[in-house]
């Protein structure tokens, strides 16, 4: 397994031949008939994006990708995305911090991230304490450099919110999980955490939400934890079913995926927006995984990517946004 080595660009490895190229692909799930207008937008240039994450009106955490300008130092990086987190205005979204809240230090200690807030952070709604902590972790999370986190408030290390009570582990990481379904109340034996990707209409527009939810022994198994339901009031949709997924195998780099005849669009030719969706829940697990399709154990092709041999997960920029 190998974490993803850069997760804040987005991007897919395409072939050399397009290199200066930009494509966007519009999913299209032929199976529900949902028509997303989000984009997955695979980006071979230098441009620096970074991912925030903000709430919308019923406190879900959503990563919205964002152009920043390059800075030479990393904690300067870090204080861009940080400050996003409070000043950041998108319609139909809230900040995650309070406007009067100062960003007095950052520090990194052999990866360890260190961020020192002013007293203002103390006071909160108490009702998005927990998504706090969630949007902070998985914000800074996307720098390769960093390992984990650490808060503090006004030089104290801070070691549970004072509101709720939400305890902090000793370092913060990815692995608190994010957007928990309500099923994460009752652990089971032999169950992991797995980050499932679904979409959500937001302001009149479609974004894509990552949601930890629970599985039972295998922690690649996409298909029994998506082929669970959500419930409508969450207002989460499916991207794809993918209940006609056979199973999926990982062997070393590569994950080898076997699919039903119906997800042939014609002979040998395999339907794109079953390895977008894959890719961007890889991507949301850590998993940098080269990916093959099979269907009756025949290797077949995706529309769209002519050389598949050279494409593994890297990162997906999505939920991109104009500031």
């Amino acid at each position: 397994m190998k974490r993803i080595k850069n997760k804040f660009i987005y991007m897919l490895a395409l072939p050399l031949v397009i290199v200066l190229g930009i494509v966007s692909i519009n999913i299209i799930n032929n199976v529900n008939g949902l028509s997303l207008d989000s984009e997955f937008v695979y980006d071979l240039s230098e441009k620096n994006y970074r991912k925030v994450y903000l709430l919308d009106d019923s406190n879900t955490l959503v990563p919205l990708t964002i152009e920043v300008n390059k800075k030479e130092y990393l904690v300067d990086e870090i204080y861009t995305v940080v400050s996003n987190l409070r000043d950041l205005k998108v319609k139909g979204f809230n900040n995650i911090l309070e406007s009067d809240i100062k960003i007095n230090k950052i520090e990194i200690n052999e990866g360890i991230l260190n961020i020192d807030f002013s007293k203002e952070f103390l006071d909160y709604d108490k009702n998005i304490e927990e998504k706090i902590i969630e949007s902070l972790t998985w914000s800074v999370m996307e720098f390769d450099e960093i390992k984990g986190l650490t808060i503090s408030v006004e030089g104290e290390t801070l070691k549970s919110m004072p509101l709720n009570g939400y305890s902090l582990p000793k370092v913060l990481d990815k692995s608190i999980g994010i957007n928990k379904y309500s099923e994460m109340i009752s652990r089971c034996n032999n169950c992991n955490d797995i980050v499932l990707v679904y979409s959500k209409i937001i302001d009149d527009k479609e974004y894509y939400i990552p949601v930890t939810r629970l599985v039972e022994n295998d922690k690649y198994d996409f298909i029994s934890a998506y082929d669970k339901e959500v419930s409508v009031l969450s207002g989460l949709n499916k991207v794809l079913e993918i209940d006609r997924l056979n199973n999926i195998k990982v062997e070393e780099d590569n994950m080898n995926i076997h699919l039903d005849e119906s997800y042939l669009i014609e002979d040998n030719i395999v339907n794109s927006s079953i390895y977008e969706l894959l890719s961007v829940m890889l991507y949301y697990n850590d998993f940098d995984y080269k990916v093959n399709f099979f269907v009756n154990d025949e290797s077949v092709e995706v529309n769209g990517y002519s050389n598949m041999e050279e494409l593994k997960v890297s990162s997906i920029r999505i939920n991109e946004i104009k500031i």
